[in-house]
């Protein structure tokens, strides 16, 4: 079975993205993350401006962006009823404001198609999982410091001593340190072109 994925959205939605100086590119869209369950998928599609979520009905082959498609969309996860994810509500890169700056966890509820932003601040919350009755992310602070948050939907925390809460802890402390890990990359790589631009002078 073939899915052609769909991300595309309205000329006047692309022409302000072009108007920011965001070059859209519908026809060449390219697949970045893909996340499944028994009666949907969730796709993260790439169209050059930035990348937006699809979602796809496995039962009636309907498909629908499932976030604004001109603010751009990170990290997904798919499971018990619910897409999770990251994302930059309300960026203008135009008028840049720490508010808008940062990555932000949302949810969608698959059954209603419901959606609803879940953090709200200046600090990026990002690499979320869905989990039985809530989610769980990784926080970024301004110095760095990372934090692993679980949130709940209207249950007690206590919930969270299941198996599968144990394995996506784990899973978001490997995420966490595989993230430590490229950020100490990218600054040993910027120091290191900083000193051979130096040497060269």
């Amino acid at each position: 079975l073939n899915i052609i994925m769909n991300a595309s959205t309205t000329e006047e939605q692309n022409l302000e993205l072009e108007e920011w100086g965001q070059t859209v590119d519908e026809n060449n869209a390219s697949i970045e993350q893909v996340s499944f369950d028994s009666k949907h998928i969730a796709v993260r599609m790439n169209v050059s401006a930035l990348d937006r979520m699809v979602i796809y009905d496995r039962s009636t082959g309907e498909q629908w962006l499932g976030f604004d498609p001109i603010y751009p969309v990170g990290n997904l996860s798919m499971g018990y009823g619910y897409v999770v994810w990251e994302a930059k509500d309300h960026y203008n890169p135009l008028s840049f404001t720490d508010k808008y700056g940062d990555w932000e966890i949302h949810q969608l509820h698959l059954a209603t198609n419901y959606s609803e932003q879940l953090t709200s601040d200046t600090i990026d919350q990002v690499n979320p999982i869905a989990l039985e009755g809530g989610l769980a992310y990784i926080e970024v602070e301004d110095d760095g410091e990372v934090t692993i948050n679980v949130l709940t939907r209207g249950t007690e925390l206590a919930t969270y001593s299941s198996i599968v809460l144990q394995w996506s802890v784990l899973l978001l402390i490997a995420l966490t340190f595989i993230y430590i890990m490229q950020r100490q990359d990218e600054v040993r790589s910027k120091d290191i072109i900083h000193d051979n631009v130096l040497e060269s002078e």
